[in-house]
């Protein structure tokens, strides 16, 4: 990729198996290798990569990932070297792993080299409470503070936009289950506390008709919606950004 002029490269450590309906669908809590021993094998690959990247003027740019805290991330950066890794921050993840996003966002700020961002919509379920997927602008997340933050640390931080394929790709904290809890000690009660109220500021909000109700956050979205949830986001973060730009 170096050979193409591509020297900012995006990775994740694990995944979120959408066919399993329970916590066990996060490979944070799979109960064959725990959570700690990934981190650590993640750990040995980037030291074996690394002087690859170096070597190639490249960064491997780790995402904020549903499996993984932002704090996690920073630690796996800073041991491996920032010479030859970055950070992907995604706004809609750290949610699911009960971090306020502009914390996150400042915990991860100078190692931010690229960027998935999209809004969030809450709402308690019977799994804890389920974050949904929506465009800039239309859920819970404060931009304004976001994009300082970001800006601030990096002005040139490429502001990208994930989109969605067919859903809003409900996750939930499950904020009912000790094994939650359990797999993160780092887990700051004040920022679950931010969230559970950001939940429901979003409900009071829907019931009032100024959001998607539950069962609209469960629909479909089909490919109109999907190109609406894009362009509609940028528009939005251009808004932003030239509202708190430095």
């Amino acid at each position: 990729m170096a050979g193409l002029g591509v020297h900012d490269l995006w990775a994740a450590t694990c995944n979120y198996q959408f066919r399993f309906a329970s916590i066990l669908a996060c490979d944070r809590f799979r109960t064959d290798v725990t959570w700690p021993a990934q981190l650590a094998a993640t750990a040995k690959v980037l030291r074996l990569l690394a002087p690859v990247l170096r070597a190639n003027d490249a960064h491997l740019n780790l995402e904020t990932h549903e499996e993984i805290t932002s704090r996690e991330v920073v630690r796996l950066v800073e041991e491996a070297g920032p010479d030859a890794f970055g950070v992907t921050f995604d706004s809609a993840n750290v949610v699911v792993r009960g971090e306020d996003p502009v914390a996150a966002a400042r915990r991860v700020a100078p190692y931010v080299r690229a960027t998935h961002l999209r809004d969030v919509g809450l709402w308690r379920t019977a799994d804890g409470i389920g974050r949904f997927l929506l465009p800039v602008g239309e859920g819970v997340l404060d931009w304004d503070a976001i994009l300082a933050v970001l800006l601030v640390a990096n002005p040139s931080v490429p502001l990208s936009v994930e989109g969605v394929i067919g859903t809003r790709a409900e996750m939930p904290l499950w904020v009912d289950d000790p094994r939650w809890y359990a797999a993160d000690p780092d887990l700051d009660a004040h920022e679950l506390a931010t969230l559970r109220s950001m939940t429901t500021a979003y409900e009071e909000r829907a019931e009032a008709g100024g959001a998607l109700a539950l069962d609209e956050l469960r629909g479909p979205v089909d490919d109109d919606g999907a190109l609406s949830f894009v362009v509609s986001s940028v528009e939005e973060l251009r808004r932003v950004g030239a509202r708190v730009a430095p």
